[in-house]
């Protein structure tokens, strides 16, 4: 026990957030359910699987951006 105590108490600190550090933000994150019928869950998968969209998140960030400009 004497020996695992003098090895943890080596370890260095290192590591941690740092200014700067990381990817960079593309903004503000929040947390969202949204409920659809399952076929339109079915459409947006396939768009996914054919690499017309990464995922859901580029999905409806892509589908936000294109009703904006339309209004």
């Amino acid at each position: 026990m004497q020996e695992y105590r003098e090895r943890s108490e080596k370890v260095e600190k290192r590591g941690g957030t740092r200014k700067g550090a990381g990817r960079p933000s593309i903004g503000i994150k929040k947390m969202v359910t949204i409920t659809l019928e399952a076929d339109e869950w079915a459409e947006i998968d396939a768009l996914i699987a054919v690499g017309e969209f990464k995922g859901y998140t580029d999905y409806f960030r892509s589908q936000h951006r294109a009703n904006k400009e339309a209004h």
